[in-house]
């Protein structure tokens, strides 16, 4: 599946949405032709050197979220990967990105795991996996491929601070400590930071 241009079924788009609770507001690798969000940034546009920023917030209270999707030229997706992974730490943004099961890069294990005091690897409390059961056929030009992807796809979502505190709030009691740890484990950066200030 050499072609970089095949668009995203709305079966999956529209599943997306549902599974993580989520409206996409903006769509960041899309044609004119082709989106399924109302905003969107194009090939020409490119969103690898933009800021993704959406129009409004829904009213978390209500378990009710904004979110932006991206299906990126599976040839960069590592760029793609670090990039969702950078505004969704400085814009606090939900992102729902789809992508090859590819695993054994550096960029996916720095991007969505960490190394914990007893040295075992920890997914990032940010970070959600949705393995799609079957191989996606995907459009190109508004119609169908012949083909289905010769991969495996999966869905990952970059959650927001707000959508982790609503859900601990649903399903349990959200103290300072463990909200101060999800956001450390969220941005590494942070520790270096705070051992930073502690050593000046």
């Amino acid at each position: 599946m050499t072609n970089q241009n095949f668009e995203t079924p709305k079966k999956i788009f529209n599943f997306a949405q549902k599974y993580f609770n989520l409206k996409f507001d903006l769509d960041v690798c899309a044609t004119k032709q082709n989106t399924l969000c109302k905003n969107y940034f194009t090939k020409k546009d490119n969103s690898l050197l933009k800021d993704w920023k959406i129009d409004h917030y829904y009213d978390s209270n209500k378990g009710k979220f904004e979110g932006i999707f991206l299906n990126p030229p599976y040839n960069q997706a590592s760029k793609f990967i670090k990039k969702a992974t950078e505004q969704n730490i400085k814009h606090d943004l939900n992102i729902v990105g789809l992508f090859n099961v590819i695993t054994d890069t550096k960029v996916f294990h720095e991007c969505f795991f960490y190394t914990n005091k007893d040295k075992k690897q920890i997914i990032k409390p940010n970070i959600e996996f949705y393995f799609i059961p079957k191989r996606i056929t995907f459009n190109l030009n508004g119609i169908k491929s012949k083909y289905p992807n010769p991969k495996p796809s999966m869905l990952i979502f970059w959650k927001s601070t707000r959508i982790m505190t609503y859900n601990k709030k649903i399903h349990g009691i959200l103290t300072e400590e463990i909200f101060l740890n999800l956001i450390l484990a969220m941005n590494p950066q942070i520790i270096k930071l705070k051992q930073h200030i502690k050593n000046q």
